[in-house]
């Protein structure tokens, strides 16, 4: 059992490590045919899932196998009926309907044939024979739904031999009737005692014979939500550790370029690095309100800012030079242009974090001025 949910957790784990890859690659892409082919990769592993989670399911039961408490074809006896009920009740009022509606239609000609002629009601007559027949044909329904029942009750034994469980699909797909008719069908026969320990499981997956094999089902389904939730609590930890490690180091970054900028002559070059500053300190706000955003700020964390910081570094280095030569006094121009372009890359991922913001807010307005306009409430609709 430790096995399994080793393999149960391994499998989860890969898996959503797979799908945060793409979500996070998703956001480095802006051409569409990129984006289509991530989308399709990330439908396939969400598929994927699916799958797994069907054969962890069925994992289960067979672990429940392996431990030998599978009900064998001798002992299934025990768990259903040997004469399930409606099989006598079903014939009779089968055949009772059947000889009724002969009857009665037979009836109903000879009284035709006779009181033709005669003066009496014939719709009266009609009337009469026509609720015997009703009546009738009621019984011979009733009597072919209770063995109609008999007979998908040993369709469904038949499925459960050897194994004592089987999934609602499956038996859906035996009498080829949709599986909200089997989950009714199977709770009518528990309660007619035709299953005597039978149970369905709350997502209505499988149907379990015995109360061994189901109380194990039901542990094993609370040991894997523990499980699961337990990863998840995990999960959710490792993210907000995450989440505050990457402001953390983005913080200090921004301590280190106000630091050097301390030491910086140039008033130019004070001023971009100032500049700098504010809008890391934005780009760090938003996403400290929004931690969603934090993957568009990862590369920036990782490669962008200590780029930045080697830079100043260099630029104060070669500042401090007591003689600035032609080559220092080129690099220093060089650095100085590459702040600026740092600084619009930054104002242009800042400006990014807002799009959503900003479309949102759109979307608002266009509706408030659609419901100005439908009340009378425009300019334009005032000059009417």
């Amino acid at each position: 059992m430790d096995n399994f949910s080793e393999i149960e957790d391994l499998i989860n784990k890969k898996v959503k490590e797979a799908i945060n890859s793409i979500n996070l690659a998703k956001g480095k892409y802006n051409n569409s045919e990129a984006k289509n082919i991530l989308n399709n990769i990330l439908s396939g592993v969400k598929n994927g899932v699916e799958l797994a989670s069907q054969k962890i399911e069925n994992a289960k039961l067979e672990e429940i196998k392996k431990r030998n408490k599978i009900i064998k074809k001798e002992e299934i006896s025990l768990y259903i009926a040997k004469k399930p009920t409606g099989k006598i009740l079903g014939t009779f009022l089968t055949v009772l309907g059947i000889l009724g509606i002969c009857f009665t239609s037979i009836s109903f000609i000879f009284f035709l044939i006779i009181f033709s002629f005669s003066k009496v009601n014939l719709i009266s007559v009609i009337i009469v024979f026509g609720i015997f027949l009703i009546i009738n044909i009621l019984i011979t329904i009733n009597g072919t739904s209770k063995l109609d029942r008999i007979k998908r009750f040993k369709k469904y034994v038949r499925c459960l031999e050897n194994k004592g469980y089987c999934r609602i699909d499956k038996l859906s797909g035996v009498i080829n009737k949709k599986e909200k008719f089997v989950v009714k069908d199977l709770n009518k026969m528990m309660e007619l005692d035709m299953f005597k320990k039978g149970h369905i499981d709350e997502e209505k997956t499988y149907f379990i014979l015995s109360d061994e094999i189901y109380n194990d089902y039901v542990n094993m389904q609370e040991s894997y939500k523990k499980r699961k939730e337990e990863n998840i609590e995990k999960e959710e930890d490792t993210k907000e550790s995450k989440h505050n490690d990457t402001i953390k180091r983005g913080e200090e970054y921004i301590s280190q370029i106000q630091a050097y900028n301390n030491y910086i002559k140039d008033e130019n070059m004070y001023l971009k690095l100032t500049k700098l500053e504010e809008i890391l300190r934005e780009i760090f706000k938003n996403i400290k309100e929004n931690p969603e955003n934090i993957s568009y700020v990862r590369k920036t964390i990782e490669h962008y800012l200590p780029m930045t910081i080697k830079l100043i570094s260099s630029y104060i280095e070669l500042s401090e030079q007591s003689i600035q030569g032609e080559n220092i006094k080129n690099a220093k121009k060089e650095i100085e242009e590459s702040i600026d372009l740092i600084n619009k890359a930054f104002e242009n991922l800042l400006n990014d974090l807002f799009e959503e913001v900003a479309m949102d807010i759109s979307t608002d307005i266009s509706a408030l001025k659609t419901l100005f306009t439908q009340d009378g409430l425009t300019e334009e609709e005032f000059k009417k």
